[in-house]
C-alpha cells in the first residue's frame, strides 16, 4: 500500500522526481499537447535546469514520451543524448492512465492497447521502440539520432503498470478528500457517494490531462482527478527512490494537510538565493533566453561542472546543510566565507602541514591573527570539508565563470 510516510523515509537526496516535466496524456492531438506544454513551460524548464545542478539524477514521468519530445525541442538533441548517456536523467513510464468512470466506476486505471482485429497499431502505448520514435516525429525537423535516443531511453526507463497501483491511488485520493472538512462538505452538497459524483454520464470517462489541458470544468470530478494525479506523482517518486519532487499542480488550501506530510521542494529557491549572493545570474533564466545552439554549448559547460568533483562536493554540502531552507543555506554559505577569509590563498599542501604537523607554529595572516587561532575558531564541519579541498565558494566561483560573458 502506498504511503506518504513511506515516501518520507527515503534518505537519499541525490535523486529528484520532476513531476512538472510530465506532459500528461490526454485525448487531444499530440502536436497541440506538445505546443501547449512548451508554451506554458518556462517555469517548469527553469526548475528542471536548476535541478540538473542540484541533484545527481532527475526522474521524468511520462506515459507516451511527449515529455521527451519537449526536452529535445527546448534543450536540443545533443544535450538530451548527453543527459541520457551520463544517467543524469531517467524516465518513470506509467503504462496506462487514470480516469473517473461514470455509472459508479469512480477512479479506475485503464490501458489502451493494439487492435489486432482491425490492424490498428497504437505506437504511443507500445514498447519504447514504437513509442519513442512516434513521440520524436512530432518535431519539425525530426531529430537525426532517433535510433540512438530510443536505445538510450530503453536503458534509462522504469516502467510501472497502472493496474498494479490503481487500488492504492484510489484509496489515498478518497481518503484525502474525506479527511478534509472543506472538501467533505463541498462534495456533500451534490453527492452521496465518491464513486457516483455529479457531472458525468454513465458511458463517459473523465481523465486528468494535466495542467495544460483545455478541457477542465473545475467541478468535483476535476478536483478528484487533480488529487489523484498528485498521489500518482508521489507514488511514482517513491517507487523510483526519490526524496524530493516538484509538481505543477496547485491543489489549494484543502491539500494543506497533505502538504504538511509531503516534502516541499525548496531546493531550487535556496539555490537561487545562494547564486544571487555569489554574484551569479540565475542559470536557468539565462539559458532559456539563448538560441538553442548557444544554449546547448552553455549547458555542456554546466553539466561538465555538475559532474566534476567540485559539483559532487557542492551537492553533498548543499543537501547536508540547509534542510531545504533558503535562509539557512545562505547563512551557512556566508559563515563558510567568513571563517578564514584569507586562507583560501594558501596552498592546500602547506595548510595541511601547518594543521597536522606544524603544531605550535604561528604564522600570522593579513589580520595579524595566527593560523592556529584562526583554525581553532573555525567550525569543524567547514574545516573538515576545507581540508578535503572543498569550499562551497569554489563551486560558485566556477559557476560564475560559466556565465562570465553575461
Amino acid at each position: 500500500m502506498f504511503s506518504v510516510l513511506n515516501f518520507l523515509k527515503k534518505k537519499d537526496s541525490s535523486t529528484v522526481f520532476v513531476g512538472d516535466m510530465w506532459a500528461y496524456f490526454n485525448l487531444d492531438n499530440p502536436g497541440r499537447r506538445y505546443q501547449a506544454f512548451v508554451q506554458n513551460g518556462h517555469q517548469r524548464f527553469s526548475k528542471f535546469i536548476d535541478s540538473l545542478l542540484l541533484y545527481d539524477k532527475a526522474i521524468i514521468p511520462t506515459q507516451d514520451y511527449v515529455s521527451l519530445t519537449a526536452l529535445v525541442g527546448v534543450l536540443g538533441e545533443k544535450t538530451v543524448i548527453d543527459l541520457l548517456e551520463s544517467g543524469d536523467i531517467k524516465f518513470a513510464r506509467l503504462k496506462g492512465a487514470f480516469g473517473y468512470i461514470g455509472n459508479g466506476g469512480g477512479i479506475q486505471s485503464f490501458v489502451i492497447s493494439k487492435d489486432e482485429k482491425h490492424g490498428l497499431k497504437l505506437q504511443p502505448f507500445g514498447d519504447e521502440t514504437d513509442a519513442v520514435p512516434w513521440a520524436l516525429e512530432i518535431l519539425s525537423p525530426k531529430p537525426r539520432e532517433i535510433k540512438l535516443i530510443t536505445k538510450l531511453v530503453t536503458k534509462n526507463v522504469q516502467t510501472i503498470e497502472a493496474t498494479t497501483i490503481a487500488e492504492s491511488i484510489r484509496h489515498e485520493t478518497y481518503t484525502d478528500i474525506l479527511n478534509s472538512p472543506y472538501l467533505r462538505n463541498r462534495f456533500a452538497i451534490r453527492n452521496t457517494h465518491m464513486d457516483r459524483l455529479q457531472g458525468i454520464n454513465p458511458n463517459q470517462v473523465r481523465m486528468c490531462g494535466g495542467p495544460d489541458s483545455p478541457n477542465t470544468l473545475g467541478d468535483e470530478i476535476d478536483i478528484v482527478m487533480e488529487i489523484c494525479s498528485s498521489n500518482l506523482e508521489l507514488n511514482l517518486a517513491q517507487r523510483t527512490g526519490c526524496k524530493d519532487l516538484s509538481t505543477t499542480f496547485k491543489t489549494g488550501h484543502f491539500l494543506k494537510g497533505k502538504a504538511e506530510r509531503a516534502p516541499n521542494l525548496k531546493s531550487v529557491s535556496s539555490f537561487l538565493r545562494l547564486v544571487e549572493v555569489g554574484g551569479v545570474p540565475d542559470p536557468s533564466s539565462y539559458l532559456l533566453k539563448l538560441s538553442q545552439g548557444d544554449r546547448q554549448k552553455r549547458l555542456a559547460q554546466l553539466l561538465k561542472l555538475k559532474r566534476s568533483g567540485k559539483g559532487k562536493k557542492f551537492r553533498e554540502w548543499f543537501h547536508g546543510n540547509h534542510d531545504q531552507n533558503p535562509d539557512v543555506i545562505v547563512q551557512k554559505y556566508i559563515e563558510a566565507l567568513g571563517k578564514i577569509p584569507w586562507i583560501s590563498s594558501v596552498p592546500a599542501k602547506i595548510m595541511r602541514f601547518i594543521l597536522t604537523g606544524g603544531v605550535g607554529l604561528a604564522i600570522a595572516g593579513p589580520t595579524g591573527a595566527a593560523v592556529g587561532m584562526a583554525v581553532g575558531a573555525a567550525d569543524s564541519f567547514f574545516l573538515d570539508d576545507w581540508l578535503k579541498g572543498f569550499s562551497p565558494k569554489i563551486f560558485i566561483d566556477d559557476l560564475r565563470q560559466v556565465f562570465k560573458e553575461s
